[in-house]
């Protein structure tokens, strides 16, 4: 088996067990209040430290791939969501801040948008057990305003 299929196979249920082992209780972890959502990602990342490299290396951060029938050209073309004409937005570049509210970092608004920056992931976004979370729907990634952070992070 190529590796890349190995890493494609198991980052799945990496995530997976991830996801099923988010319902633990974090209130004795977060007691003080977060002023940004970046604030929120660091302090997950002081004990789950590589759940953002992870996050990363999947099309739900980077939005492009190399196609499977082109892996021939893995340098040189990447296609997705970021960069291709598609049938949700029609194309990101049309509209950076309303496109990528549904991406799962914070602060998309155009092309500098720093993607090693691990901060920048959005760990509520899969993690909130609470049903209160929601991004603002042109806000790059952000929360919506009044969304308590702490409340969701805990």
């Amino acid at each position: 088996m190529k590796p890349k299929l190995i890493h494609q196979l198991i980052l799945p249920v990496v995530l997976l067990i991830n996801v099923l082992s988010a319902g633990e209780d974090h209130k004795g972890y977060f007691t003080s209040e977060f002023k940004t959502a970046q604030e929120v990602t660091q302090a997950c990342l002081e004990c789950h430290e590589d759940a953002a490299k992870g996050v990363m290396q999947t099309v739900h951060w980077t939005w492009d791939m190399v196609p499977a029938h082109q892996s021939s050209f893995a340098d040189s073309l990447r296609l997705g969501k970021k960069n291709v004409i598609n049938n949700y937005c029609i194309a990101v570049e049309s509209n950076w801040p309303r496109c990528t509210s549904c991406h799962v970092g914070y602060g998309w608004q155009d092309e500098s948008f720093d993607f090693s920056d691990e901060k920048n992931v959005d760990c509520l976004v899969c993690h909130d057990q609470t049903g209160l979370y929601k991004k603002s729907p042109a806000g790059a990634g952000m929360p919506a305003e009044g969304v308590d952070l702490l409340a969701v992070a805990q």
